[in-house]
């Protein structure tokens, strides 16, 4: 079961991971591209359309920091996974030694007989 545990924490590890280098990252870039080249714009544009450009600037501002939340958002859920397979190889190790103690225990007392 602990293994069962650990093998699915791994695999939300690689999908929080896949997630972050295929979807995050490559939305944040091109949201900071798309929010620079607005920003260009408006700095070029009369003062008329100044006020339509501000709006767009702050819409892709606001785009930018919720991906950038999700993706901390998404460390924090990577370093809470990593602390609980250490938590689990922990008692799998713990495991491990109590079968190893009881193995010893029980070839040395086979050794006597």
């Amino acid at each position: 079961m602990k293994c069962q545990v650990r093998e699915s924490f791994e695999d939300r590890l690689i999908e929080m991971e896949v997630e972050i280098d295929e979807e995050i990252l490559p939305e944040i870039d091109r949201l900071r591209y798309e929010l620079e080249i607005a920003r260009r714009v408006m700095e070029k544009t009369g003062d008329n359309s100044e006020e339509v450009w501000r709006t767009q600037v702050d819409v892709y501002e606001m785009l930018v920091g919720q991906a950038e939340g999700r993706l901390e958002e998404l460390r924090r859920d990577i370093d809470r996974y990593e602390a609980m397979i250490v938590e689990i190889d922990v008692d799998l190790e713990k495991q491990d030694s109590e079968v190893d103690a009881h193995l010893a225990k029980y070839d040395h007392s086979d050794q006597h007989s």
